[in-house]
């Protein structure tokens, strides 16, 4: 685990030596790209680890929404597809026409699921292909189980480590001279989602010849007539809003004001929670953004004053801090908006546009 941290990692802090002492445009924005990719492969690393605490802890909860599997699948495979290109690796997808085309259950965690074997396969798939199958078996009148099948050309797991790949950090290819990269946390996770998910994973593998894993799930008919909810436009323009920003560290401020800045959102910092508590009684904010740890007074203690003696003020949580405890205590005090960090733009507008429309309905 320390090795699959310690690389991506290394990686970043060379490539950030390279952008610094190449004037080149496009060599920049090569190395840019390499940087994307691997803080978003760390990113993707440290996310696997969180889901691991989560499943133990209990705290990892099923969500409930109304989709297309097939639509889904037909996106990851698009999603996927120049990778396997690249690799020489070819990406089939095949279904037969579902019964019910629409299903209700946890979106997110059907997709991780899957994607995560799509992935699988390619890492262990050096030539051939990769074949992803969709079906359906009825199970009543308003329940429909999924099967999906995800089977490679690949180099195929030994009999004896067929019982052992869903255990933590376990991996077909190990010791100093493994091939393939990894963190074995993977397919633990896959495992662990759909037993969660009162599902069923079957393995077959032949050494040199490929693997197919068979995922069964039970789902709700979803094919019922719903109300079709027209998204609402996002606002991108806050010309004449003003938002406190209260952040310790400066490379955080950095980025998150100058995300506000596109966004023609004007603001001003502080650096802790009672600094920020003093600003926002002296001047006039439309918006607070509040980090979770800070030296003097923590945003939790500066959130909870705030809103005592300003009901209604729209205040995002900002944290690294993505325990339930973290977020329910936020819930508790008052704050409705918590985004974990590292933020997107996206979700940071997002986020301001929910918090700004509560404001205005409340007045």
């Amino acid at each position: 685990m320390s090795h699959e941290i310690r690389t991506p990692l290394n990686i970043i802090q060379g490539l950030i030596h390279m952008v610094a002492e190449n004037r080149d445009p496009e060599k920049q924005k090569e190395y840019l790209n390499l940087l994307n990719n691997s803080s978003s492969n760390l990113l993707g690393l440290l996310n696997n680890i969180l889901d691991i605490d989560r499943i133990e802890s209990g705290q990892m909860s099923l969500e409930n929404s109304r989709f297309q599997p097939v639509i889904k699948i037909q996106a990851l495979c698009e999603l996927f597809a120049q990778s396997y290109e690249e690799k020489g690796v070819e990406l089939i997808f095949n279904t037969v026409e579902p019964r019910v085309t629409w299903i209700s259950g946890d979106e997110v965690k059907f997709t991780q699921i899957v994607s995560n074997f799509i992935h699988n396969a390619l890492k262990f798939t050096p030539e051939g292909s990769v074949t992803v199958y969709y079906e359906q078996e009825n199970r009543s009148d308003d329940e429909v189980e999924v099967v999906v099948r995800v089977k490679d050309t690949g180099i195929g797991i030994p009999r004896e480590q067929l019982s052992i790949i869903f255990e933590r950090f376990s991996q077909v290819d190990s010791g100093y001279r493994k091939k393939y990269s990894g963190s074995g946390l993977g397919l633990s996770i896959n495992y662990e989602l759909i037993r969660l998910m009162n599902g069923d994973i079957v393995v077959t593998s032949e050494v040199d010849a490929g693997t197919e894993f068979v995922i069964t799930l039970p789902f709700q008919d979803g094919n019922v007539k719903q109300e079709v909810v027209v998204p609402e436009e996002l606002i991108t323009d806050f010309t004449g809003k003003k938002c406190l920003l209260v952040e310790d560290n400066e490379l955080n401020v950095l980025v998150i004001s100058k995300m506000l800045e596109i966004v023609k959102f004007s603001w001003h910092s502080e650096p802790n929670g009672l600094l920020g508590v003093e600003a926002f009684e002296k001047g006039e904010y439309d918006l607070v953004i509040m980090d979770l740890h800070m030296p003097v007074m923590d945003g939790m203690e500066a959130s909870s004053i705030l809103i005592k003696k300003y009901p209604g003020i729209p205040i995002i949580m900002l944290s690294a801090n993505v325990t339930k405890e973290a977020v329910n205590q936020a819930m508790d005090i008052g704050i409705e908006h918590y985004i974990t960090k590292p933020v997107s733009k996206e979700k940071l507008v997002q986020t301001i546009n929910k918090a700004l429309k509560k404001k205005d309905e409340s007045k």
